[in-house]
């Protein structure tokens, strides 16, 4: 797969309930909290995470025996997140 796919892929395919995910994770650092604040059970909170990690085909974050950390590329990811979250809350209030 080219770069180019994997970034359309990327784009298609990651959604905003998955950013949130994200960064419910990042701020909780606890997966069944992170769960809670998505509005989602932690089972689906892991499988959702586990997609998006397939999808980005990189850990996000490190499982530890209490809680998450988020790995290099989780934070890098997070940052974007953060970001593109705030452009569309810009753009909204626009």
């Amino acid at each position: 797969m080219s770069e180019n796919d994997a970034a359309r892929r990327v784009r298609t395919k990651l959604k905003t309930r998955h950013m949130f995910l994200l960064i419910a994770l990042d701020e909780t650092r606890n997966m069944h909290q992170a769960a809670r604040e998505a509005n989602m059970t932690q089972p689906g909170a892991s499988r959702m995470l586990n997609d998006i990690e397939d999808l980005l085909g990189v850990p996000l974050f490190e499982r530890l025996p209490r809680g998450v950390r988020p790995t290099a590329c989780g934070q890098t990811m997070i940052s974007h997140v953060r970001l593109a979250l705030a452009h569309l809350a810009h753009g909204q209030e626009s």
